[in-house]
């Protein structure tokens, strides 16, 4: 519905002096909702892969939409754009990221991921989420170690020793 439109105005009689202005216009059906995102998991590793998208209700135009994780936007080939109709022929924005976690995303242990969805300068919302990282494998370990210290394991047989049903045994 964006063009060229004008508007007349003419005087009474006795002049009926006409003018006529022609302006370019953009009319715009803003998103019912704020964007939402999908997929981001509560908590990663470093090596992980970390995918999540972005989507918008319909409009028209479609939403523009940016990703921003920690603060800083991201662009380039961590982020695809996709347009699809709904049933009311309104434009839907998707919007996916794809990132590899690394401990320099997870600042103090947590990433930040936001996305943003602009019309023009008419329509402007946010959302936000975050993750976590997981300790290391040291971590694990530690506890891991704490744990075959506890009093309520099984025995584990040492060398020379066998196990079966009955317990230990020695060969």
């Amino acid at each position: 519905m964006a063009g060229s439109y004008s508007c007349e105005v003419s005087a009474d009689a006795p002049s009926f002096h006409t003018v006529v202005v022609t302006a370019h216009l953009d009319v715009v059906e803003a998103p019912s909702g704020q964007p939402t995102i999908h997929g981001l998991k509560p908590r990663y590793r470093p090596g992980n892969v970390i995918n999540a998208s972005c989507t918008t209700p319909g409009s028209k135009p479609a939403a523009n939409l940016t990703w921003f994780v920690n603060g800083e936007h991201v662009g380039g080939e961590a982020v695809r754009q996709y347009r699809e109709m709904d049933s009311e022929l309104m434009e839907v924005s998707i919007s996916t990221i794809k990132l590899l976690a690394t401990p320099s995303l997870f600042p103090s242990g947590r990433l930040k991921l936001k996305c943003t969805a602009s019309i023009y300068s008419l329509y402007w919302q946010t959302t936000e989420k975050s993750a976590e990282m997981e300790r290391g494998r040291g971590h694990l370990n530690e506890i891991f170690d704490n744990d075959l210290n506890n009093e309520d394991h099984e025995y584990l047989p040492s060398s020379g020793e066998e196990y079966n049903d009955k317990g230990p045994y020695k060969r």
